[in-house]
């Protein structure tokens, strides 16, 4: 019996991979059966990614758009802004690149129905549209796409990208939320030392009351210099998303940036170049915080040295 379960299975894989080969077919299709795109994304309030296996709903995520501005993960974290621009804009190309030939199309909806990513997208009116997201397609482009209600499902692409949709409906929390690295204001911290190693570059910022002036330890700044620098931690500071691997634990740092709290906590991130990119840094907080990629651009203005101070 497990044999000829095993052999089932095998066939409608085989009969899946056939339907998925480009056929050049184009059909006349109604808007209920390829209306997979979102034309007014900037309407879109809240989307739902939830994993479906054998008719049940297992891991979700939420992404939620906030009135004051960018998106809330979970209902929790703040979410990463580009990886949500790269969702909506996603959500509005979606195209059909071709109908499953008709021995195709029973295999697609056993597939979608073993296991598929429900992605629900609401408006203001409530759910605007359904999708179930499954395999990719064989070539490389596009993936397995069943609009809720229709009665087949369709290779959807996005026109001229070549690559899967599936990796921009990715359910893992970790990689739509931005992490802090600094989550205190600037009326809460008492000192910020960055660390180099050269260290005659390092320098230490203190004040000792929240309302007492700001000084450099053992050097004369400007003040206009120093609270200039200060703006930028006038909001916290957040991380783009975690590292996939980790820190190589002979990988020396770049530098680091300890902040001292007056509630008497403290924190320490170390910064090491990123191996594949120089738009990017890793991010680590000392000693075991997970590692963590950072857009060069966020972090370069914080990098000054103590010589930056002690210009006329």
């Amino acid at each position: 019996m497990k044999t000829t379960w095993i052999l089932a299975l095998l066939l409608i894989a085989l009969v899946l991979v056939y339907a998925l080969l480009p056929t050049g077919k184009r059909a006349s299709l109604g808007t209920g059966e390829v209306g997979f795109s979102v034309a007014d994304t900037a309407a879109v309030s809240r989307v739902v990614l939830t994993r479906v296996v054998d008719g049940q709903a297992g891991s979700q995520l939420v992404l939620q758009r906030q009135a004051a501005g960018g998106w809330l993960v979970n209902g929790r974290f703040r979410a990463f802004q580009p990886r949500v621009n790269t969702l909506l804009e996603t959500l509005h190309l979606l195209h059909v690149r071709q109908p499953l030939p008709e021995a195709g199309q029973q295999a697609g909806r056993q597939l979608l129905a073993r296991q598929h990513i429900r992605i629900e997208v609401f408006d203001e009116g409530g759910l605007h549209k359904s999708i179930q997201l499954g395999t990719p397609g064989k070539d490389g482009k596009g993936s397995l796409m069943m609009l809720q209600g229709a009665r087949a499902p369709y290779l959807v692409e996005i026109p001229g990208w070549n690559g899967y949709l599936n990796s921009r409906f990715d359910i893992e929390e970790a990689q739509w939320r931005v992490f802090p690295l600094f989550p205190a204001r600037l009326p809460d911290i008492q000192a910020i030392a960055l660390h180099y190693p050269d260290t005659a570059q390092s320098f230490r910022l203190s004040r000792s009351l929240p309302q007492a002036p700001w000084s450099i330890q053992g050097a004369q700044a400007a003040s206009h210099t120093i609270q200039n620098y200060l703006q930028l931690f006038q909001q916290p500071v957040y991380a783009a998303r975690r590292a996939p691997n980790a820190l190589p634990p002979e990988q020396a740092p770049l530098l680091s940036i300890q902040i001292a709290y007056f509630s008497g906590d403290t924190t320490e991130v170390r910064f090491f170049s990123s191996p594949s990119t120089t738009a990017l840094y890793l991010a680590q907080t000392y000693p075991n915080g997970p590692p963590l990629l950072v857009q060069a651009f966020v972090m370069d203005k914080f990098f000054k040295k103590k010589s930056f101070f002690l210009k006329e």
